[in-house]
């Protein structure tokens, strides 16, 4: 998979060192299809569904769907 990292290593890492924030660590692109995104927290997260996201777009590509990682 390829995977895309923040430019700011240094932002990963502060928010690593603390439990009260929380970010994206990186974001994978499946190579089967090239249109599956897989994003992952720096830390552990529960309780997200699908109304915590937002995708915006969709010129190209229509009715985008976000998934739990479950569904993989």
């Amino acid at each position: 998979m390829t995977q895309y990292f923040c430019a700011s290593s240094r932002r990963r890492d502060e928010v690593r060192q603390v439990n009260f924030l929380n970010g994206i660590d990186f974001i994978e692109v499946a190579p089967a299809d090239q249109r599956t995104l897989f994003v992952h927290f720096i830390h552990p997260v529960a309780g997200l569904t699908k109304n915590n996201f937002r995708i915006a777009g969709g010129v190209r590509v229509k009715d985008v769907e976000c998934r739990p990682s479950s569904a993989r």
